[in-house]
């Protein structure tokens, strides 16, 4: 019986994923309250209960995010309200706890943490795939290939960076090059997004940061099945799943540091009235050596010395943001020193003349 279900447990993943990829949330609510209403006989069914409310689970949580990001896309200000954003945050952290099987939760958040990155042609391709038949969609996929490859870079201040760094021989060039091919694509997220889905990840690293979860099952038999039928859908094994889980809270800790980074060396682009949706993505992932230029350009030596400590910068640009603060104490120093006046106490100033 286990064989079976572990042989028909992929078709079924696909099927789901695939018809709950299109439906609305509602819609994908409504299929897993039913799930719990669903009646179990026997060890086996209640296993496969348990599978489908956490696959079904997951796919929702991402879906949250998805759905959210293709209406950012058409319209910021439609899909930035307040009120169903934290609504949807609800939503999410609701559903999210259903996912009892760890390594799947925590593949969901890695999936979620991915669409910070989305871009608009992701968007587009998807929309693609479900209403073009598939030569039609291969055809525009590979148009949108070629002009990506044909996009001419512009000549702004990362591309000048990435080059400075080149002639320093940094060692951060595989980050320069994510840079520039990022700086060719037009991301969805602006500040306000990334601070939503950063939110919704730093949830679910809470909710895995369990030492000894519970069972997903009273029952250890049915709690062995549906362990092994996750198991054989997920893409993180029990015994990586320390090893991811400190890897995406990493990811997320330092993206959080960008962002409050950015926040002071490119202000204009993390207010809430920012509408530039291309350059917050590429400037998160722009190499070490941007982001400490950055702080040395805005005067934000304390910053750049953060900077130089966390990702072991070295060369040119790290003694020059060491020797801007030393001059900038020296200066302070001074300003703040007691400048004593000409006139200061003038009447009990002695003169000696010699006569």
């Amino acid at each position: 019986s286990l064989n079976h279900l572990l042989t028909d447990v992929d078709t079924f993943a696909m099927h789901m994923s695939h018809t709950l990829a299109f439906g609305s949330l509602d819609v994908q609510r409504k299929n897993i309250d039913l799930i719990f209403l669903r009646p179990t006989h026997s060890p086996e069914e209640q296993a496969m209960k348990i599978r489908d409310v956490n696959i079904m689970s997951s796919v929702l949580c991402i879906n949250i995010v998805l759905s959210w990001a293709q209406r950012y896309a058409v319209s910021i200000e439609q899909a930035y309200d307040p009120t169903e954003i934290e609504s949807l945050v609800v939503t999410f952290q609701e559903y999210f706890q259903h996912i009892g099987y760890m390594p799947l939760a925590c593949a969901t958040v890695e999936a979620v943490f991915s669409l910070i990155f989305l871009s608009t042609q992701d968007i587009q391709l998807d929309e693609l795939a479900e209403n073009e038949p598939n030569r039609e969609f291969q055809a525009r996929v590979n148009e949108l290939e070629l002009q990506d490859h044909a996009h001419e870079e512009d000549d702004n201040e990362w591309e000048a960076t990435s080059l400075a760094t080149k002639s320093e021989g940094s060692s951060t060039t595989v980050a320069g090059d994510a840079s520039k091919e990022a700086s060719q694509r037009s991301f969805v997220c602006d500040y306000r997004g990334v601070m939503f889905i950063s939110k919704l990840v730093k949830f679910g690293l809470s909710a895995l940061d369990v030492k000894n979860p519970p069972p997903l099952s009273d029952n250890e038999t049915v709690s062995s099945v549906a362990s092994q039928l996750l198991e054989s859908i997920t893409s993180i094994s029990p015994n990586n799943l320390v090893l991811h889980r400190a890897q995406l809270k990493k990811a997320n800790t330092e993206l959080q540091y960008r962002v409050s980074l950015l926040s002071r060396t490119n202000p204009e682009e993390c207010s809430l009235s920012a509408r530039d949706t291309s350059n917050m993505v590429p400037r998160l992932l722009s190499s070490p050596d941007s982001l400490l230029i950055a702080c040395v350009k805005k005067g934000l030596f304390q910053e750049a010395l953060k900077v130089i400590s966390l990702y072991k910068i070295s060369g040119n640009v790290a003694k020059d943001a060491e020797f801007g603060q030393n001059l900038d104490g020296i200066a302070k120093a001074l300003n703040n020193s007691k400048k004593p006046s000409i006139c200061e106490n003038v009447d009990t100033v002695v003169v000696d003349v010699d006569v």
